[in-house]
């Protein structure tokens, strides 16, 4: 089975059965496409948005994470409700 990154069209056949972390040639560690972004700028002081739980459930950290280091970079504020269907998360500063 080959491998093929996204980002720079380089294929490749890996040595274990188990996933790749990078690109060989690149170094990109989004060399399948398959990257979980979430954009929290859109969201303005005093709204919310509804984010779906990730699949499978040990993403939900990376959806904590990524919001925890976006809020730290721009120095704006969030709360977070845990829900049924999601988190919502609220922009309060």
């Amino acid at each position: 089975m080959s491998n093929k990154c996204v980002k720079c069209n380089f294929s490749w056949f890996p040595r274990t059965e188990k996933k790749s972390a990078q690109c060989p040639k690149c170094r990109t560690t989004n060399w399948d496409g398959n990257s979980t972004k979430y954009n929290f700028k859109v969201i303005e002081i005093g709204h919310s948005r509804l984010y779906d739980w990730p699949e499978p459930l040990e993403n939900r950290p990376r959806l904590f994470a990524a919001l925890n280091s976006y809020s730290r970079r721009s120095g704006r504020k969030f709360y977070c409700y845990p829900e049924s269907k999601g988190i919502l998360i609220k922009r309060i500063s």
